[in-house]
Protein backbone atom coordinates (compact mmCIF):
# COMPACT_ATOMS: atom_id res chain seq x y z
CA UNK A 1 0.00 0.00 0.00
CA UNK A 2 2.70 2.62 0.73
CA UNK A 3 4.76 1.89 -2.80
CA UNK A 4 0.98 2.32 -4.36
CA UNK A 5 0.67 5.48 -2.55
CA UNK A 6 4.19 7.14 -3.12
CA UNK A 7 3.88 6.40 -7.39
CA UNK A 8 0.22 7.69 -7.20
CA UNK A 9 1.83 10.70 -5.17
CA UNK A 10 4.92 10.89 -8.04
CA UNK A 11 2.27 11.04 -10.78
CA UNK A 12 -0.97 13.77 -9.25
CA UNK A 13 1.77 15.82 -7.31
CA UNK A 14 3.23 18.55 -8.83
CA UNK A 15 7.96 17.94 -8.79
CA UNK A 16 7.94 22.16 -7.44
CA UNK A 17 5.51 20.69 -4.33
CA UNK A 18 6.48 16.41 -3.92
CA UNK A 19 10.49 17.22 -4.59
CA UNK A 20 11.31 19.37 -1.45
CA UNK A 21 9.14 16.95 0.75
CA UNK A 22 10.56 14.36 -0.46
CA UNK A 23 14.22 16.08 -0.06
CA UNK A 24 13.44 16.37 3.51
CA UNK A 25 12.52 12.88 4.03
CA UNK A 26 15.31 11.24 2.66
CA UNK A 27 17.50 13.80 4.87
CA UNK A 28 15.90 12.79 8.23
CA UNK A 29 16.63 9.19 7.43
CA UNK A 30 20.00 9.74 6.02
CA UNK A 31 20.60 11.32 9.61
CA UNK A 32 18.81 8.34 11.61
CA UNK A 33 21.24 5.66 10.10
CA UNK A 34 24.28 8.03 9.09
CA UNK A 35 27.38 6.34 11.21
CA UNK A 36 28.62 9.40 11.59
CA UNK A 37 27.21 12.97 12.99
CA UNK A 38 29.46 15.24 11.02
CA UNK A 39 27.80 17.82 8.60
CA UNK A 40 30.38 17.05 5.97
CA UNK A 41 29.40 13.28 6.03
CA UNK A 42 25.34 13.40 6.08
CA UNK A 43 25.91 15.96 3.09
CA UNK A 44 27.87 13.36 1.06
CA UNK A 45 24.98 10.68 2.56
CA UNK A 46 22.46 12.97 1.52
CA UNK A 47 23.69 13.78 -1.90
CA UNK A 48 23.84 9.77 -2.38
CA UNK A 49 20.51 9.28 -1.42
CA UNK A 50 19.22 11.50 -3.67
CA UNK A 51 20.94 10.10 -6.48
CA UNK A 52 20.26 6.82 -5.99
CA UNK A 53 16.79 7.42 -5.47
CA UNK A 54 17.09 9.46 -9.05
CA UNK A 55 17.99 6.43 -10.40
CA UNK A 56 15.15 4.37 -8.80
CA UNK A 57 12.67 6.72 -10.35
CA UNK A 58 14.15 6.40 -13.69
CA UNK A 59 14.80 2.74 -14.10
CA UNK A 60 11.52 2.17 -12.89
CA UNK A 61 9.35 4.41 -15.65
CA UNK A 62 11.92 2.46 -18.10
CA UNK A 63 11.36 -0.34 -17.02
CA UNK A 64 8.01 -0.80 -15.95
CA UNK A 65 5.49 -1.33 -18.60
CA UNK A 66 2.46 -0.54 -16.30
CA UNK A 67 4.00 3.21 -16.97
CA UNK A 68 1.80 3.66 -20.49
CA UNK A 69 -1.62 2.88 -17.94
CA UNK A 70 -0.90 6.24 -16.71
CA UNK A 71 -2.69 7.46 -19.65
CA UNK A 72 -6.13 7.01 -18.49
CA UNK A 73 -5.55 9.58 -16.16
CA UNK A 74 -7.14 12.85 -16.64
CA UNK A 75 -5.35 15.60 -17.78
CA UNK A 76 -4.41 15.17 -21.21
CA UNK A 77 -0.75 14.67 -22.85
CA UNK A 78 0.90 17.59 -22.21
CA UNK A 79 -0.18 16.93 -18.64
CA UNK A 80 1.03 13.18 -18.49
CA UNK A 81 4.33 14.69 -19.76
CA UNK A 82 4.62 17.28 -17.09
CA UNK A 83 4.37 14.55 -14.24
CA UNK A 84 7.05 12.44 -16.15
CA UNK A 85 9.80 14.97 -15.84
CA UNK A 86 12.86 14.41 -13.66
CA UNK A 87 16.86 15.41 -14.45
CA UNK A 88 19.64 13.37 -13.13
CA UNK A 89 21.87 14.13 -15.83
CA UNK A 90 19.98 16.87 -18.38
CA UNK A 91 19.18 20.15 -17.63
CA UNK A 92 15.64 19.96 -17.33
CA UNK A 93 13.27 17.14 -17.27
CA UNK A 94 14.58 15.57 -20.19
CA UNK A 95 15.90 12.37 -18.23
CA UNK A 96 12.41 11.63 -17.34
CA UNK A 97 10.69 12.59 -20.54
CA UNK A 98 12.69 10.33 -22.31
CA UNK A 99 12.54 7.02 -19.84
CA UNK A 100 8.79 7.59 -20.55
CA UNK A 101 8.69 7.98 -24.29
CA UNK A 102 10.70 4.52 -24.57
CA UNK A 103 8.78 2.69 -21.82
CA UNK A 104 5.92 3.04 -24.62
CA UNK A 105 7.80 3.39 -27.88
CA UNK A 106 10.42 0.23 -26.68
CA UNK A 107 14.02 0.36 -26.74
CA UNK A 108 15.32 -1.71 -30.24
CA UNK A 109 18.81 -1.18 -30.04
CA UNK A 110 19.86 1.27 -27.00
CA UNK A 111 21.96 3.12 -29.67
CA UNK A 112 22.19 6.92 -29.36
CA UNK A 113 23.80 9.98 -31.51
CA UNK A 114 24.04 13.45 -29.49
CA UNK A 115 25.41 16.37 -30.98
CA UNK A 116 25.82 19.62 -29.13
CA UNK A 117 27.31 17.12 -26.10
CA UNK A 118 29.87 19.17 -24.36
CA UNK A 119 28.92 20.86 -21.25
CA UNK A 120 27.21 20.91 -17.97
CA UNK A 121 24.17 18.79 -18.83
CA UNK A 122 23.27 16.19 -21.18
CA UNK A 123 20.23 14.64 -22.82
CA UNK A 124 22.29 10.50 -23.12
CA UNK A 125 24.49 10.98 -20.11
CA UNK A 126 21.27 9.06 -17.96
CA UNK A 127 20.85 5.94 -20.63
CA UNK A 128 24.81 5.78 -21.03
CA UNK A 129 25.93 5.79 -17.15
CA UNK A 130 22.30 4.03 -15.75
CA UNK A 131 21.36 1.90 -18.94
CA UNK A 132 24.89 0.87 -20.96
CA UNK A 133 23.58 2.34 -24.17
CA UNK A 134 26.13 2.99 -26.50
CA UNK A 135 26.51 5.37 -29.47
CA UNK A 136 28.16 8.34 -30.78
CA UNK A 137 28.72 12.07 -29.00
CA UNK A 138 29.71 15.40 -30.86
CA UNK A 139 30.54 18.61 -29.83
CA UNK A 140 31.78 21.46 -31.96
CA UNK A 141 34.11 22.80 -29.20
CA UNK A 142 36.19 21.00 -26.93
CA UNK A 143 34.24 17.78 -25.84
CA UNK A 144 34.51 18.82 -22.38
CA UNK A 145 32.05 17.74 -19.77
CA UNK A 146 31.53 19.17 -16.41
CA UNK A 147 28.59 19.45 -13.80
CA UNK A 148 26.56 16.66 -13.61
CA UNK A 149 27.72 15.90 -17.14
CA UNK A 150 31.23 15.07 -16.03
CA UNK A 151 30.44 11.20 -15.40
CA UNK A 152 30.69 11.04 -19.17
CA UNK A 153 34.57 11.84 -19.02
CA UNK A 154 34.93 8.02 -17.33
CA UNK A 155 33.67 6.55 -20.05
CA UNK A 156 36.73 5.62 -22.96
CA UNK A 157 35.71 5.15 -26.17
CA UNK A 158 36.18 1.74 -26.52
CA UNK A 159 32.98 1.37 -24.25
CA UNK A 160 30.93 1.59 -27.00
CA UNK A 161 30.69 5.47 -26.63
CA UNK A 162 32.86 7.63 -28.83
CA UNK A 163 33.04 10.82 -28.63
CA UNK A 164 35.09 13.42 -31.65
CA UNK A 165 34.85 16.84 -31.83
CA UNK A 166 33.17 18.36 -35.35
CA UNK A 167 32.02 21.57 -36.70
CA UNK A 168 28.95 20.49 -38.10
CA UNK A 169 27.10 21.36 -41.22
CA UNK A 170 24.54 19.86 -43.48
CA UNK A 171 27.59 18.85 -46.31
CA UNK A 172 29.62 16.80 -43.61
CA UNK A 173 26.55 15.53 -41.37
CA UNK A 174 25.80 12.08 -43.18
CA UNK A 175 29.48 11.12 -43.53
CA UNK A 176 30.75 11.76 -40.43
CA UNK A 177 27.63 9.18 -38.79
CA UNK A 178 29.05 6.77 -41.66
CA UNK A 179 32.57 7.13 -41.06
CA UNK A 180 31.81 6.57 -36.67
CA UNK A 181 29.54 3.39 -37.85
CA UNK A 182 25.94 4.96 -37.51
CA UNK A 183 23.70 3.90 -40.02
CA UNK A 184 20.31 2.96 -40.10
CA UNK A 185 17.96 3.07 -37.28
CA UNK A 186 18.90 4.02 -33.85
CA UNK A 187 16.73 4.75 -31.00
CA UNK A 188 17.94 8.25 -30.21
CA UNK A 189 19.01 11.29 -32.09
CA UNK A 190 19.84 14.34 -29.79
CA UNK A 191 20.03 17.81 -31.59
CA UNK A 192 21.61 21.18 -29.67
CA UNK A 193 23.83 22.95 -31.65
CA UNK A 194 22.45 26.63 -30.73
CA UNK A 195 22.64 27.60 -34.79
CA UNK A 196 22.05 25.28 -37.70
CA UNK A 197 19.70 23.05 -35.53
CA UNK A 198 17.01 22.99 -38.74
CA UNK A 199 19.62 22.58 -41.53
CA UNK A 200 21.42 20.29 -39.94
CA UNK A 201 18.63 18.12 -38.96
CA UNK A 202 16.55 18.56 -42.86
CA UNK A 203 19.98 17.17 -44.29
CA UNK A 204 20.35 13.91 -42.32
CA UNK A 205 19.76 11.13 -44.41
CA UNK A 206 21.97 8.50 -42.86
CA UNK A 207 20.28 7.41 -39.72
CA UNK A 208 16.77 6.46 -39.25
CA UNK A 209 16.24 7.38 -34.91
CA UNK A 210 13.05 6.25 -33.42
CA UNK A 211 12.40 9.53 -31.22
CA UNK A 212 14.50 12.58 -31.64
CA UNK A 213 15.03 15.36 -29.02
CA UNK A 214 15.87 18.80 -30.46
CA UNK A 215 16.38 22.53 -29.13
CA UNK A 216 13.54 25.23 -30.08
CA UNK A 217 13.65 28.95 -29.65
CA UNK A 218 10.84 29.40 -27.09
CA UNK A 219 11.79 33.36 -28.38
CA UNK A 220 10.05 32.42 -31.78
CA UNK A 221 7.07 32.02 -30.11
CA UNK A 222 4.35 29.37 -31.13
CA UNK A 223 2.61 30.68 -34.32
CA UNK A 224 5.85 31.73 -36.39
CA UNK A 225 7.36 29.01 -38.59
CA UNK A 226 10.96 30.65 -38.91
CA UNK A 227 14.45 29.29 -38.87
CA UNK A 228 17.31 31.28 -38.82
CA UNK A 229 19.37 31.67 -42.23
CA UNK A 230 21.91 28.97 -42.72
CA UNK A 231 25.24 30.28 -41.44
CA UNK A 232 27.95 28.08 -41.59
CA UNK A 233 30.05 30.71 -39.01
CA UNK A 234 26.85 31.02 -36.67
CA UNK A 235 27.67 32.31 -33.44
CA UNK A 236 24.70 33.36 -31.52
CA UNK A 237 26.12 36.07 -29.36
CA UNK A 238 27.27 38.19 -32.17
CA UNK A 239 23.82 39.07 -32.97
CA UNK A 240 21.98 39.06 -29.83
CA UNK A 241 23.55 40.19 -26.97
CA UNK A 242 21.69 37.49 -24.69
CA UNK A 243 21.72 35.06 -27.50
CA UNK A 244 18.04 34.78 -27.67
CA UNK A 245 18.47 34.45 -31.78
CA UNK A 246 19.46 30.91 -32.94
CA UNK A 247 17.81 27.61 -33.90
CA UNK A 248 14.20 27.38 -35.06
CA UNK A 249 10.71 27.70 -33.80
CA UNK A 250 8.55 24.99 -32.57
CA UNK A 251 5.99 24.97 -35.59
CA UNK A 252 9.12 25.25 -37.81
CA UNK A 253 10.83 22.09 -36.29
CA UNK A 254 7.19 20.03 -36.00
CA UNK A 255 6.84 20.52 -39.74
CA UNK A 256 10.39 19.37 -40.73
CA UNK A 257 9.78 16.47 -38.49
CA UNK A 258 6.26 15.85 -40.26
CA UNK A 259 8.31 15.86 -43.91
CA UNK A 260 10.68 13.60 -42.64
CA UNK A 261 8.16 10.77 -40.99
CA UNK A 262 8.08 12.32 -37.31
CA UNK A 263 5.58 13.55 -34.96
CA UNK A 264 5.41 16.24 -31.93
CA UNK A 265 4.38 14.42 -29.12
CA UNK A 266 5.43 16.92 -26.32
CA UNK A 267 7.93 19.36 -24.60
CA UNK A 268 9.12 19.70 -21.36
CA UNK A 269 7.90 22.70 -18.93
CA UNK A 270 11.40 24.82 -19.01
CA UNK A 271 10.80 25.80 -22.86
CA UNK A 272 13.81 24.49 -24.11
CA UNK A 273 13.38 20.87 -26.23
CA UNK A 274 10.83 19.50 -28.00
CA UNK A 275 10.53 15.48 -28.10
CA UNK A 276 9.55 14.07 -31.67
CA UNK A 277 8.87 10.12 -32.38
CA UNK A 278 8.72 8.20 -35.48
CA UNK A 279 5.05 7.76 -37.21
CA UNK A 280 4.77 4.21 -36.82
CA UNK A 281 5.46 4.43 -33.41
CA UNK A 282 2.54 6.73 -32.55
CA UNK A 283 -0.15 5.12 -30.17
CA UNK A 284 -2.70 5.87 -28.23
CA UNK A 285 -0.78 6.48 -25.11
CA UNK A 286 1.67 8.64 -27.22
CA UNK A 287 -0.08 10.75 -30.09
CA UNK A 288 0.83 13.50 -32.54
CA UNK A 289 -0.08 17.16 -30.73
CA UNK A 290 0.27 20.86 -32.84
CA UNK A 291 2.73 22.95 -31.90
CA UNK A 292 0.40 25.11 -29.86
CA UNK A 293 -0.71 22.52 -27.53
CA UNK A 294 2.72 21.29 -26.63
CA UNK A 295 4.57 25.09 -26.71
CA UNK A 296 6.05 25.91 -23.54
CA UNK A 297 7.56 29.61 -23.12
CA UNK A 298 11.32 30.03 -22.10
CA UNK A 299 10.70 29.95 -18.20
CA UNK A 300 14.37 31.73 -17.78
CA UNK A 301 13.83 34.08 -20.26
CA UNK A 302 10.18 35.16 -19.52
CA UNK A 303 11.68 36.11 -16.14
CA UNK A 304 13.29 38.99 -17.94
CA UNK A 305 10.84 40.18 -20.69
CA UNK A 306 7.63 39.09 -21.90
CA UNK A 307 7.34 36.47 -25.03
CA UNK A 308 5.82 38.98 -27.12
CA UNK A 309 8.66 41.70 -26.73
CA UNK A 310 11.03 38.67 -27.23
CA UNK A 311 9.61 37.54 -30.41
CA UNK A 312 9.74 41.13 -31.54
CA UNK A 313 13.63 41.35 -30.85
CA UNK A 314 14.82 37.85 -32.30
CA UNK A 315 12.44 38.52 -35.75
CA UNK A 316 14.96 41.97 -36.72
CA UNK A 317 17.42 39.47 -37.24
CA UNK A 318 18.16 37.42 -40.48
CA UNK A 319 15.21 34.78 -41.04
CA UNK A 320 13.89 32.12 -42.97
CA UNK A 321 10.32 31.33 -43.34
CA UNK A 322 9.99 27.68 -43.58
Amino acid sequence: MRYRLARYLRVVTPRVILDPVLNVARLLRAIISAPSNSLAELGKLHEMYLTLEKTRRNVERLMNREQPTLNKQKGGQRTRLLHQEASIYSQNGEDGLLSYIFSITGVAHGTLIEFGAGGYSSNTANLILNHGWKGLLIDGGNLTFTGPNAALARIPNTDGIKCIQQWLTPDNINDIFQKNGMTGEIDLLSIDIDGNDYWVWKAIKTVNPRVVVCEYNASFGSEESVTIEFDAKFDRYRFHPQGWYYGASLTALARLANEKGYILVGCESSGVNAFFIRKDLESDDLREVTPQEAFFPDSRRSKIMPPSEQLKQVMQYPIQKV
